[in-house]
């Protein structure tokens, strides 16, 4: 028998007692087994930290994704309120407004995390994701409710702004047409024509804004009532300083018509007053008739005569009631004129 072939028989101990070996082929498949017990055993592992490494990763991504659509939720929330703020007794319409913080009142007041985090790991993940796609869209409202809500403010505020310009160039026309009025009619009237320069500068300015286009921004609507507003200002000063400057002008005017007239007065008294009037009582004339038929002996036509001093009686036609004295007798260049004793006079 060959070696080999004993060999997978029996054996002797050192004492040469037999003893039971096994064949070498059962020992190779042992070893060959427990090592690919080992070899697979280490690959599980390593998969299956693979495996939860990812998962963990799908939560952590999730997570950042749902903290970033919270800050700008809560961001989106924090400008409305601003607009919100701004917006109070400036829109036409107040639901705008309501509507808008409706949607505050459902706002998150921090930066916790609002996903479900029960269950496992790829559970909590998908609940992430759903949180952050339910703040995306509650962001998305609310900037949208906030622009409606902005828009109807700036509508209210052009609307206020063009109402206030209108305002403005309907009072400066007023002025403008008020002191062209005066400009017109103080011509020649004033002492200072100084005051009228002013007042046509005044409307030329006016008139240059008046022209102007309005303007269609509610900064600019509002700059330009202002110029307008400081414009009709000035023109209403120029233009009472005009009206008094043209009353004090006529006040002095009439003041010298009234100091004429009472001159012509005087001369016309003057002028009406007889001349060469002398009053003798008592004297007798120097002999001429006191009538125009005077005849060379001093008697008067009419059965009156001159007679001595001291006597005589008044003419009937003088209306005088008692001759106490002579007649006073006047001559002027052309007529010869006869008085009483009671101041009754007459041609003689």
């Amino acid at each position: 028998m060959h070696q080999g072939e004993q060999e997978s028989v029996t054996q002797l101990d050192q004492e040469g007692q037999p003893r039971a070996t096994r064949p070498r082929r059962t020992r190779i498949i042992a070893a060959a087994s427990v090592a690919a017990v080992l070899v697979l055993g280490g690959s599980g592992g390593v998969a299956y930290a693979q495996w939860s490494s990812g998962q963990n990763a799908a939560v952590a991504a999730a997570l950042s994704d749902q903290d970033q659509a919270l800050r700008a939720f809560q961001a989106a929330s924090d400008e409305a309120r601003e607009v919100l703020a701004a917006a109070e007794g400036k829109v036409a319409d107040d639901q705008v407004r309501r509507g808008l913080a409706d949607m505050l009142g459902d706002a998150p007041e921090d930066s916790s995390p609002v996903g479900d985090t029960a269950g496992s790991r790829a559970e909590q993940a998908a609940g992430l994701r759903d949180a952050a796609a339910a703040l995306r869209s509650a962001t998305a409202a609310i900037a949208a409710q906030t622009e409606v809500v902005t828009a109807a403010q700036a509508s209210w505020e052009l609307e206020q702004a063009t109402a206030g310009y209108d305002d403005a160039v309907t009072a400066l026309t007023a002025a403008r047409d008020a002191g062209a009025g005066v400009l017109a009619g103080s011509e020649g009237k004033v002492a200072d024509n100084a005051v009228r320069q002013t007042l046509t500068d005044a409307i030329d300015a006016g008139n240059a804004l008046l022209t102007a286009p309005a303007p269609a921004e509610v900064d600019d609507l509002t700059a330009a009532a202002a110029s307008i507003a400081d414009a009709t200002t000035a023109l209403t000063a120029a233009t009472t300083a005009t009206t008094d400057a043209q009353s004090a002008w006529q006040a002095e005017q009439d003041r010298i018509a009234a100091e004429q007239a009472a001159a012509a007065a005087a001369q016309a008294a003057r002028s009406a007053s007889p001349s060469g009037k002398s009053s003798s009582t008592g004297k007798s004339s120097t002999g001429k008739s006191s009538s125009s038929g005077r005849t060379s002996g001093g008697s008067k036509s009419g059965g009156i005569s001159s007679g001595s001093s001291g006597g005589g009686t008044a003419p009937a036609s003088g209306g005088g009631s008692t001759w106490s004295g002579g007649w006073d007798t006047g001559n002027s260049d052309t007529v010869t004129r006869c008085m009483d004793t009671v101041g009754n006079v007459w041609s003689c």
